[in-house]
């Protein structure tokens, strides 16, 4: 799931599955747990527009986005990214 988080409240949580966007090197997630990914995942606007309008005037956002990947099976949290929104 992709979540972005700013000035303390999740603004957004959107869940997806990295395979369905044929992310190469995470699909399926290396046992080693080193693996270089890229790849895109457009919001749907339904998501995107939850995003207050100001959140992109403000010079200093207080934000960030987080990728969290679950096991598909268990459920479990086996990585998570985050990222610092400025």
């Amino acid at each position: 799931s992709l979540s972005v988080n700013a000035y303390g409240k999740t603004v957004f949580t959107y869940s997806f599955d990295p395979c369905d966007y044929g992310i190469k090197g995470i699909c399926p997630l290396p046992a080693d747990k080193t693996f270089s990914a890229k790849g895109t995942v457009n919001i749907p606007n339904n998501y995107a527009e939850q995003i207050p309008s100001i959140a992109f005037a403000i010079p200093d956002l207080d934000g960030y986005a987080r990728l969290t990947l679950n096991n598909s099976d268990s459920g479990e949290e086996i990585a998570c990214f985050q990222s610092s929104i400025t």
